[in-house]
């Protein structure tokens, strides 16, 4: 059972062509994320979420 995940930072930047070509890039800044299957899960699905023409950034917070 997992009861609490350390705290992660995530740092977006949008591109000039956001939404309309472009998606989010993201960097999840916190060891535990980034070297656990755990984090790469979340980069997955987290890019999964972006289509061209859909803003995502709430969707992707409510994700998180």
């Amino acid at each position: 059972m997992v009861r609490a995940l350390p705290p992660v930072d995530v740092i977006i930047a949008l591109h000039t062509r956001y939404p309309s070509s472009m998606g989010p890039l993201f960097i999840l800044n916190s060891n535990f994320y980034r070297n656990h299957k755990f984090g790469e899960f979340l980069t997955l699905n987290l890019n999964l979420k972006w289509s061209e023409e859909m803003p995502v950034l709430y969707e992707m917070a409510i994700y998180i």
